[in-house]
């Protein structure tokens, strides 16, 4: 199967209207904000865990039942890490996402301004 002819020149800039890179940076903007409250969830989920990891540590109460607390916060605590790493992995996608789309938009941008420079 033939491949169709290469653009060229202004050929290249007409393919990216201007439209297209405000709506692209109108995503950024919100994969930024999806990040940031990625984060903020992540912050607010590990302050949790280690809120709990310390209270049972920490509880001065029987043995039977610290060891009955200690089991049941033991598999909260190995879920809600799970959670977190999970999280994490969201965010980092993200993160990889907006680089990828911000490095598209500046080649968009390299591409108009060698276009409107040379003739």
């Amino acid at each position: 199967m033939a491949r169709p002819p290469r653009p060229e020149g202004m050929q290249v800039l007409a393919m990216f209207r201007y439209k297209d890179l405000q709506e692209l940076t109108i995503l950024l903007g919100k994969l930024e904000e999806a990040v940031l409250v990625l984060r903020l969830n992540l912050d607010t989920l590990r302050d949790v865990y280690d809120y709990y990891k310390r209270h049972v540590q920490s509880v001065d109460i029987r043995a039977d039942f610290r060891d009955h607390m200690e089991r049941s916060t033991s598999s909260f605590l190995r879920r809600l890490s799970e959670i977190i790493r999970s999280l994490e992995i969201r965010r980092a996608q993200l993160e990889s996402l907006g680089k990828r789309l911000d490095s598209g938009r500046g080649l968009v941008r390299v591409i108009e301004f060698f276009c409107l420079c040379v003739p």
